[in-house]
């Protein structure tokens, strides 16, 4: 009679440690490399339709330094009939994810839901938009906050939390065009000029 060989329970025991183990130190890089991938396609597709919808009204209304930045319940109506918006606040809190957002160095920057001043939006996919700093009469760029996923974590610039600027000569630009923001698109930086590079690469390398 021949014994047929087979694993001890011991060794079995190894194996799953082991296998257990690796699983540990791989799935969670493996799924934040998923989710970033994911808020890369996020950050392109709001990009796509804030540019779709600034080219429309540009369109209908003419070059934006000539738009009405000085009447904002009217500009809050224009942008929210090219949107496709789910809630529109004017000069009131809440539209936006209420938490406060972290820059990439995890210092805190506000929490935008409380801000009662410029226009907020909820977007029917989910995203939360702010357009702040309405004065086109002593500047020249609008702020356009965008919260790619809506009330999902990390609630982070540059991760989930980018920033456009709706220039009155160059339309809407990403956060970060022409610039060199390696400084700022690091762990220790800021986070908020972010948006150009992460469009242009495809990727968060940082």
């Amino acid at each position: 009679m021949k014994k047929k060989s087979a694993f001890t329970l011991s060794e079995m025991l190894i194996v799953i440690t082991i296998i257990g183990t690796i699983s540990a130190l791989t799935i969670p890089g493996l799924l934040q490399s998923s989710a970033r991938r994911e808020n890369v396609s996020m950050l392109k597709k709001s990009y796509s339709t804030l540019s779709q919808a600034v080219s429309v009204m540009q369109s209908k209304y003419g070059p934006i330094k000539y738009w009405p930045w000085s009447d904002v319940p009217r500009i809050g109506r224009m942008f929210s009939e090219h949107l496709n918006i789910v809630d529109s606040c004017v000069g009131s809190v809440g539209c936006f994810t209420n938490t406060t957002i972290r820059f990439l160095n995890n210092q805190e920057d506000q929490n935008y839901y409380n801000t009662s001043t410029g226009l907020k939006y909820k977007l029917a996919d989910g995203q939360g938009v702010v357009i702040d700093g309405i004065n086109m009469q002593s500047d020249t760029r609008v702020n356009m906050i965008v919260d790619i996923n809506g009330d999902q974590g990390p609630n982070q610039w540059g991760r989930d939390i980018f920033k456009f600027d709706l220039d009155v000569d160059d339309g809407l630009l990403p956060a970060g065009s022409g610039q060199d923001v390696t400084n700022n698109c690091s762990v220790g930086g800021l986070g908020n000029l972010c948006a150009a590079k992460v469009i242009a690469e495809g990727k968060m390398d940082y």
